[in-house]
């Protein structure tokens, strides 16, 4: 879409703002259903991957790096640890749930068990389309180079699934809009 990125933001903020201060079962609703989209859009992409496996799941578990000339070579312990702070960071939002626990008229046990569900719905959300993704695409080199997932997208399931699939992510990252911004309104 050809727009001013500053608008795009600007209005996204705005409407994220207005459902955050909706009543908390609305807005528990709508973020259901992006929730609902985000999931189906990652199923999407691991039938894309696992319908077209290209390499063995054993390439998995030997960690490579890529240099520029597309050689691979083992990857560092320090590199791990790297990637392993980035993906931390990916499943940040499950914390919330603690955080937002003082809303609740009877928290009990239920906050804890909704927590550790929530991790584990998320690490498993992720690793088995990332999976799928490494194991399917049609060459590693070629998939580390941007838009990466856009052209394994448009290879396996053609333009029209990608722009589809494009949209599920930026309805992703505006449910994730409208998380930050219920928190933050908690924290203040």
């Amino acid at each position: 879409i050809d727009a001013d990125a500053k608008v795009v933001g600007t209005v996204s903020i705005l409407l994220a703002a207005l459902v955050a201060t909706l009543k908390i079962r609305w807005g528990a609703a709508i973020t259901g259903v992006f929730l609902t989209v985000e999931l189906v859009a990652l199923a999407i992409v691991t039938y894309l991957g696992f319908a077209h496996i290209e390499r063995p799941f054993s390439d998995l578990l030997e960690p490579a790096v890529l240099n520029a000339s597309g050689v691979a070579s083992p990857a560092t312990f320090g590199l791990i640890m790297a990637g392993a702070a980035v993906a931390n960071f990916s499943c940040d939002g499950f914390r919330s749930a603690v955080f937002l626990s003082e809303e609740m008229k009877v928290p009990g046990s239920t906050v804890a068990r909704a927590v550790i569900l929530a991790l584990a719905g998320i690490v498993v959300a992720q690793l088995i389309p990332i999976t799928a993704v490494l194991l399917g695409a049609t060459s590693i080199a070629e998939l580390g180079k941007a838009p990466n997932l856009t052209v394994f997208v448009i290879e396996r399931g053609g333009p029209l699934l990608n722009t589809l699939l494009s949209l599920a992510v930026a309805g992703a990252i505006f449910d994730a809009l409208i998380a930050i911004l219920v928190v933050c309104a908690r924290g203040l």
